[in-house]
């Protein structure tokens, strides 16, 4: 787990992710490119999206998300 320093007020920022619920909780993903409408969502395999964590602010509650 990496140590982050909220960028707007400075206190300690924690590491967690934003749930997608589709068959149970999963971790919201990351795609390159733009969404194009599709009858079969984005027509992409997992293999292509990375995992999306996040971290709030202890104090002020501000998001920053990242795709490692």
């Amino acid at each position: 787990m990496q140590t982050l320093t909220c960028p707007k007020c400075q206190a300690q920022m924690q590491e967690g992710f934003i749930p997608v619920y589709a068959k149970g909780p999963q971790v919201s993903r990351w795609a390159a490119g733009t969404l194009k409408p599709s009858f079969f969502w984005l027509g992409l395999g997992r293999s292509k999206m990375r995992p999306i964590v996040t971290y709030r602010c202890s104090a002020c509650g501000y998001l920053e998300s990242f795709a490692p």
